[in-house]
């Protein structure tokens, strides 16, 4: 933390000091009659002008970012500095998935209007974008099978103008059932909550040469490389599942994690991985940090009842362990207790390579029941 900044906090009135002094440099340094400067220009004027208070090196910087993140000045996309006051912001959603079930296709999202006013309006759609004629939204965390549904926010006090309505798009999962039957080994594709499938068997992308699926797909004994494509419009999602050879007669074993997994390909593990001990969920973030692997959809509580705090990260933020222990330790410095007990959740983990996959699996005991649908690489 810079010195302006340790003042600052260290002052009985944080507040006001860095409202003087960004005031301050709004007044000395700031050309006139212009809201938008280039800071290298701050930074000039600082160095010239004698009345302008003496800050210590990168005292400046400290004071932008104190505005910057009050939302007084705002940096644009052309590299400025703007002062405010701004033009009231329009509305907007913000839409957050909390859980997911891979195995119909369910969300349960959580809905949130943004610069809307402290009474605010949310209608939805699942038709196209909503109006302002649309049905309003009563329950703002609920869950849902719809592949697209769309929100617009309003600000019944009329502070803030309408924004546009924001699309909110489902995830496709592809759902595979190996079936043995007297002609041979076979496969049942299904896309949740919808989607039309297209297949390759022997690495080819189902994208540009793939066959629409229409019954179940016969896997060769020799085994080959399934990849399946779901689509619904601009929504889609792609797998793969790698089939091993049959091994026939009594005496050969039955196949392995380590027999199914390439060590030196990137892989990724595709199950729920729980822990609701302190010891276990830190024992877990260790192992991601030394497997260098990054976390998905993870959810970390820490405290009990009333007096806990929940992190939760998207299925498209991964998290690395160091992260995930840091925000462990600032969700206890949140509820006041730095023992408070920590529980861990992830939906999926991606490694580097194979063999760190196995590492983790190693060290955590962790079980992987059915490889061909676990792990991915």
């Amino acid at each position: 933390m810079e010195y302006v900044e340790e003042r600052l906090l260290s002052s009985t009135e944080p507040e006001k000091q860095a409202e003087a002094l960004v005031g301050r440099i709004e007044d000395q340094l700031w050309p006139g009659g212009v809201k938008k400067v280039k800071w290298h220009d701050i930074e000039v004027n600082a160095r010239s002008t004698a009345r302008f208070a003496w800050l210590p090196a990168k005292g400046l910087d400290a004071l932008k970012r104190i505005a910057l993140q009050q939302a007084r000045w705002r940096e644009t996309a052309d590299g400025f500095i703007e002062r405010g006051p701004f033009e009231k912001a329009r509305t907007t959603v913000s839409v957050t998935r909390i859980a997911y079930d891979s195995q119909t296709g369910e969300a349960r999202i959580e809905v949130k209007a943004l610069d809307a006013g402290p009474r605010p309006v949310i209608r939805w759609s699942d038709t196209g974008p909503a109006l302002p004629s649309s049905p309003e939204l009563k329950e703002l965390s609920f869950p849902t099978t719809r592949l697209r549904l769309w929100f617009l926010a309003e600000d019944s006090t009329g502070d803030h103008p309408t924004g546009d309505a924001v699309l909110w798009c489902n995830a496709i999962t592809i759902l595979h059932e190996p079936r043995e039957t007297s002609s041979g080994r076979v496969v049942e594709l299904k896309a949740v909550p919808g989607g039309a499938l297209r297949w390759t068997l022997g690495g080819t992308s189902p994208r540009d040469m793939g066959a629409p699926y229409t019954c179940s797909v016969p896997i060769p004994a020799d085994g080959g490389l399934l990849r399946v494509l779901a689509e619904d419009g601009d929504i889609s999602a792609e797998d793969r599942f790698d089939f091993p050879p049959l091994r026939r007669g009594v005496s050969e074993r039955p196949l392995t994690l380590k027999d199914q997994v390439d060590p030196g390909r990137p892989a990724s593990l595709l199950k729920r991985v729980e822990r609701t001990d302190t010891l276990g969920a830190f024992e877990t973030m260790n192992q991601i940090s030394s497997t260098r692997a990054r976390a998905f959809g993870a959810v970390l509580t820490v405290g009990l009842g009333d007096a806990s705090a929940t992190l939760r990260i998207g299925r498209d933020a991964g998290a690395e362990g160091a992260a995930i222990k840091r925000a462990a330790d600032l969700l206890r410095e949140l509820v006041g207790d730095e023992r408070a007990p920590v529980t861990l959740r992830l939906d999926r983990l991606d490694f580097p390579t194979g063999a760190d996959l196995l590492a983790l699996v190693d060290a955590l005991h962790e079980p992987v029941d059915s490889p061909a649908t676990m792990v991915k690489q």
